[in-house]
């Protein structure tokens, strides 16, 4: 299996994510909902008073990983970068009704949209001694 197969078979077995930000000099991981996905670039709804949009502001610099039952799993290097587009907040929403239990309307001030931007992406089978590079010209999918 090519390193995409791979990225897309641990994409297709989640939508949960660990997201680690940084908090000045503390790093700062969570479990995170992946509320939609175009390629390897991966979209999270939050709420606006949360942390991790604050510390995003200050420092975009994130790094995301996915993991399977089975162990595989992707990391992420990238950026994270708020969205305010309220068509594409509504198209999250529509892509993962769960969000629309915690934001009704796309336009509400509490909803934060955020895009990780992956600049680099490596995956990694359970029992894998290294990770195996993802080209990001297949970003789209």
């Amino acid at each position: 299996m090519n390193p995409r197969e791979l990225a897309e078979e641990v994409f297709g077995g989640t939508d949960v994510a660990f997201l680690a930000t940084n908090d000045g000099d503390q790093p700062r991981v969570r479990p995170v909902n992946i509320a939609m996905r175009e390629g390897l670039t991966l979209w999270i709804a939050s709420y606006t008073y949360w942390g991790k949009v604050g510390q995003l502001q200050k420092n975009p610099k994130v790094e995301v990983a996915v993991l399977v039952e089975s162990g595989a799993h992707v990391r992420i290097e990238g950026q994270g970068r708020i969205h305010e587009s309220l068509e594409l907040k509504r198209k999250v929403l529509e892509t993962f009704p769960l969000m629309q239990n915690y934001f009704a309307d796309p336009a509400d001030p509490q909803y934060t949209l955020i895009e990780i931007v992956p600049e680099k992406v490596g995956v990694k089978d359970a029992w894998d001694l290294e990770y195996a590079e993802v080209p990001l010209d297949d970003a789209a999918g």
